[in-house]
């Protein structure tokens, strides 16, 4: 057997192949790449990053263009002294920023800002020429909803809007009913809207109903005997553990917990949990704001005339725990917990701030600072994300109108002022993910304070988007965003389409279990009634036994028209007459009954010596039965004897 040949080995040609060794210039670096000029234009991308280099370096300007526009031109005015960073503690608001940030940029900014408030920019959104008492930003700080006593309600999304700040949808829950509160649930799907009536609703993202509260009887004096509110709701909140509960404060001394799951028929919902409130004197205290717990076991709520009440969150009532009915001297507008639970802010009408323990509010206010005036019921009050400050705003007097304060959490003590408006701030929210602080203030604006590199998303995405460029839609007066000067026919676009498109495209066996687990759709059809043997019966639910299937035609068969009325009683016995003749059934028995069996015979022509001769005995319809002059003569109208 031949044995197998080795493969050759070549490896010696190439030690002994001369080695090729660029001349690079003495000042260009040798470890660097040198591709010739001529052969780059020659393989097509001489000019590729160059060309990538402009249009970032332009777009940068611009940017930067856009961002200087927004810069305040007030100052902060800084009043108490910085607090001491925690070493032990990562700043919050930088997790979700990029590690090749300007550390010098940074460390400038924070120079100039010890406080470490995002305050630097400011951007206006107009809502309306009233005041804006409604303002939320959703948990991702995506969405803006705000709500003004013009009953319009407005929504953001700073992800499409650009540098002219116009929102995607104005919405009117219901005509002539203003806009107090707007809460979003913890999901961000849901909204909570209390207007100027006594019958909160639920919309979702997109503004369209989802469920509405029910109105109570309002002649039932006891309001745990009725299943909802009787007067104008003020405020309510969303239960801070569970996404289907929520409590509402009224005006009429209540405050009502609902479950979303409990809805009724109709898309509407009852609740059977309520809590009532009374002043010293006994009489009724309208409820103005209300606050849940960090762990939902416990409602906080603050009336008219100062006091607070606490109550404990049964399973199917509220207990009372404690009423400070003097924890201030004026209406109470807003309460807020800290995340812990132990700590209570309370702000109110008299100006003043005041910090309570939230197990012992009978002891008496922790810390109180004052000289902070209002004269609105919705002016709000709002912890920082790290619970170092406590946010509030004046719109009370021309000296302190329009002024953001900044408290220490732990004394109240003044530390921050930042003049925001000419006119008061109602509404003030500093939100965690964001770092951003909104306002809203009685002009009808929302004012968005922000810091560049501290801030994230938000107003900065507006900010950094420039207008569009010019359509040639625009020679048609049409427009893009807000103002509506032609008119764009999109029919699929509305929800009921989408419905029905996302209803096509699902099984039939899916559609079927949909429409099982709708109550509406899958409600049993009343059934007709038996039939009786009598023409009308007892029936139910407006229904009646007998020949009328429905109350309505019961009415009109009994209320019909009949005709015998417009006959001559002469004309319907005579028409008799023939009949009698050749049958005298009823008349001859008539006569032997009084023992005459002879009927006498009848003259049709007789006319009385009294009646005038010329009198016309046939019935004329157009004459009526008492005349005028015949009224007058038998009245003795014409004359006595």
């Amino acid at each position: 057997m031949a044995s197998k040949r080795k493969a050759r080995d070549f490896s010696h040609l190439l030690d002994s192949a001369p080695k090729y060794t660029p001349q690079v210039p003495k000042d260009v670096d040798p470890d660097a790449t040198v591709v010739e000029p001529d052969m780059a234009s020659i393989m097509g991308f001489g000019s590729f990053g160059v060309q990538v280099d402009k249009q970032k370096k332009k777009q940068k300007e611009v940017t930067d263009k856009l961002l200087a526009a927004t810069k305040r031109d007030k100052q902060i005015e800084a009043v108490g002294t910085a607090p001491k960073p925690d070493s032990d503690e990562d700043d919050d608001y930088d997790e979700d920023s990029d590690e090749d940030d300007d550390d010098g940029g940074r460390e400038a900014l924070e120079g100039q800002d010890p406080f470490g408030i995002p305050a630097s920019h400011e951007v206006e959104l107009r809502h309306s020429t009233k005041s804006l008492v409604a303002l939320d930003l959703d948990p991702a700080g995506a969405r803006l909803v705000t709500g003004s006593l013009d009953t319009e309600l407005k929504m953001w999304d700073f992800a499409a809007m650009d540098v002219r700040m116009k929102p995607f949808r104005t919405h009117t829950p219901m005509e002539g009913a203003q806009v107090r509160c707007l809460k979003y649930s913890n999901s961000g799907d849901l909204i909570l809207v209390c207007l100027g009536n006594a019958k909160p609703q639920i919309i979702d993202r997109d503004g369209f109903a989802v469920l509405e509260c029910l109105k109570g009887d309002q002649y039932i004096m006891d309001q745990s005997k009725t299943y909802g509110h009787t007067s104008t709701v003020n405020d309510a909140v969303w239960h801070p553990t569970r996404k289907n509960i929520f409590a509402t404060a009224s005006s009429d001394s209540s405050i009502r917990v609902w479950n979303t799951d409990e809805n009724q028929l109709n898309n509407t919902l009852k609740s059977q949990i309520c809590g009532k409130c009374r002043a010293p004197q006994g009489k009724r205290a309208p409820c103005l704001c209300v606050a849940f717990s960090p762990d939902g076991k416990m409602i906080v709520t603050g009336c008219e005339g100062g006091g607070i009440h606490t109550f404990g969150v049964g399973v199917r009532a509220l207990m009372t725990k404690a009423q400070m009915q003097k924890a201030h001297t004026h209406d109470v507008t807003c309460l807020v917990f800290n995340r812990s639970g132990d700590a209570l802010i309370s702000r109110s009408k008299d100006g003043t701030v005041k910090k309570w323990n939230a197990r012992l509010i009978m002891k008496g206010p922790l810390n109180v600072s004052d000289k902070f005036p209002c004269t609105f019921d919705m002016t709000s009050v709002s912890y920082s994300p790290n619970e170092k400050y406590i946010l509030t705003g004046t719109n009370g007097g021309d000296d302190h109108a329009g002024v953001l304060y900044l408290l220490n959490a732990d004394n109240l003590d003044t530390m921050h002022k930042i003049g925001v408006s000419d006119k008061g701030i109602i509404r003030v929210m500093w939100h965690s993910r964001l770092n951003q602080i909104l306002t809203s203030t009685t002009e009808g604006k929302v004012h968005v304070l922000y810091d560049p590199v501290k801030s994230s998303r938000g107003a900065k995405l507006c900010v950094q988007k420039g207008p569009r460029k010019a359509s040639p839609l625009d020679a048609l007066g049409i427009e893009s965003f807000g103002d509506i000067k032609g008119a764009v026919f999109a029919p699929h676009v509305h929800e009921n389409y989408k419905r029905d498109d996302e209803e096509r495209r699902q099984t039939r066996k899916r559609r079927n279990e949909k429409a099982r687990k709708d109550k509406l759709k899958s409600r049993k059809p009343d059934m007709p009634l038996p039939k009786s043997d009598k023409e009308f019966s007892l029936g139910r639910q407006g229904m009646i036994r007998g020949y009328a299937p429905t109350l309505s035609m019961h009415l009109a068969r009994q209320t019909s028209y009949d005709r015998t009325r417009d006959e001559d009683p002469r004309e319907a016995i005579l028409k008799f007459a023939e009949i009698a003749e050749k049958d005298p059934k009823f008349v001859n028995s008539a006569y032997q009954m009084f023992g005459n069996p002879t009927e006498p015979e009848l003259d049709m022509d007789y006319e009385s010596e009294e009646e005038p001769k010329d009198r016309n005995t046939s019935f004329n319809p157009e004459v009526k039965p008492f005349a005028a002059k015949n009224r007058g003569n038998e009245l003795g109208g014409g004359g006595g004897e």
